[in-house]
């Protein structure tokens, strides 16, 4: 018993494998949010994003807004102090909505535990963007979702408000790309953004770079990303 738990211990702080490694998405998807978009977790490793431990969300985002340095204002003890609370949810991609999920509640950032959710990704959608690729966005206000099951949306629609439903600290917007319809029945694929601008949040310059496809990361390695309009 000692040595399988040991097992799953070290399974969980290491990266998880998919058979999708390496080979990310033909397609090239852009920013989900407008304004300076902090990528709180983001990229290939465990250092910036403790997502590659997971079979399907081996390649997530979560993604805030930020303003003069922050997310939130004051000492963010309520949601409406987050700069990304409220604000709209964009199609990365042109898609086909494949089901929604409502009626998770907002979580307080201040309080010790959670309230009861149906979902860790709390209020979510999945778009299906390719031959088995379907993007999953989660943390969504209740009763903002503006889409529904069957329905083609384009890139740049918006599909949602960000919140902070289920399984969430603070508000922020998870998004990630599986090759399977299901919520976390699937191996993550590498999601790439095109088209904008990133600096290094821990870089007192702040001197932005364009960079036209890239996996912006997170943690250690914070950076701040701006989408360019086309």
């Amino acid at each position: 018993m000692l040595v399988a738990v040991i097992s799953i211990s070290l399974t969980a702080y290491r990266v998880f494998p998919t058979s999708h490694d390496g080979k990310p998405s033909k397609l090239c998807f852009r920013l989900p949010l407008k304004g300076d978009v902090e990528v709180v977790q983001g990229g290939l490793t465990l250092d910036v994003n403790y997502h590659a431990a997971f079979p399907a969300e081996r390649y997530a985002y979560d993604l805030a807004l930020i303003q003069e340095g922050k997310t939130h204002r004051g000492e963010g003890y309520v949601v409406w102090n987050y700069h990304i609370y409220g604000q709209p949810v964009f199609a990365p991609a042109d898609g086909l909505v494949i089901y929604t999920s409502d009626g998770d509640p907002d979580q307080s950032p201040s309080e010790e535990g959670w309230l009861p959710y149906k979902s860790v990704a709390g209020n979510h959608l999945a778009i299906e963007v390719g031959p088995a690729e379907f993007v999953f966005i989660g943390h969504l206000q209740p009763g903002t979702i503006k889409v529904r099951a069957g329905e083609r949306v384009q890139t740049g629609q918006e599909l949602a408000r960000a919140g902070n439903s289920g399984r969430s600290g603070a508000p922020h917007l998870h998004i990630h790309l599986q090759d399977s319809p299901e919520f976390h029945g699937g191996e993550g694929i590498p999601m790439q953004f095109c088209d904008y601008l990133a600096y290094d949040l821990l870089d007192d310059s702040h001197s932005s770079k364009l960079i036209s496809q890239g996996i912006p990361t997170g943690k250690q390695k914070k950076q701040v990303v701006r989408q360019i309009d086309p």
